[in-house]
């Protein structure tokens, strides 16, 4: 099996299709040759379970244009007896519905760490001083996140960053 190249439409962003386009529906993480013969007879001439590319994720719509799929006949050594402009001008691939793939985000949004309006726990580092003191979140943010922060002792403001659950952390 030949390697697969990096075409354009492996790389290209997901995109909407048109709504006069009809979207073949593709099984699995990969559009295989199958699923193009459908729309493009030469494919026919490979096994029917060759990796043609990548699928889009579930939900999302895939086209590919004539010249995408004529790279990709040429990459799997398809000749084509009639003109090329016998492909069609575009095609969309769909992915059916299923398990979502590995790379795809959970639906359940992961909640804030620190809310606006909480009380925190600020820790300041600077070299091998450490200064902590209680203050309140002017922002929102998960672990990880920066948030801005009220100064209790002159009203001044500041970033820090989100250490845990009601924790946030400024090192300078």
């Amino acid at each position: 099996m030949k390697p697969m190249l990096p075409i354009p439409f492996l790389l290209a962003a997901s995109v909407g299709c048109g709504q006069t386009m009809a979207c073949q529906m593709v099984e699995g993480d990969h559009i295989r040759a199958v699923d193009v013969t459908a729309v493009a007879p030469a494919f026919a001439a490979l096994d029917p379970m060759v990796e043609i590319g990548l699928a889009p994720l579930p939900g999302i719509k895939r086209v590919l244009r004539a010249g995408d799929l004529l790279q990709l006949a040429r990459d799997h050594g398809i000749a084509f007896a009639a003109s090329p402009a016998s492909l069609p001008a575009e095609v969309c691939f769909e992915r059916s519905g299923g398990a979502p793939s590995r790379t795809a985000r959970s639906a359940t949004p992961i909640p804030p760490a620190v809310r606006r309006g909480d009380k925190v726990a600020v820790s300041v580092t600077t070299g091998s001083v450490l200064l902590t003191f209680q203050s309140e979140a002017e922002s929102s943010g998960r672990i990880g996140d920066s948030v801005i922060v009220r100064n209790p002792a002159n009203g001044n403001r500041f970033v820090a960053r989100v250490q845990d659950q009601g924790k946030v952390m400024v090192q300078k």
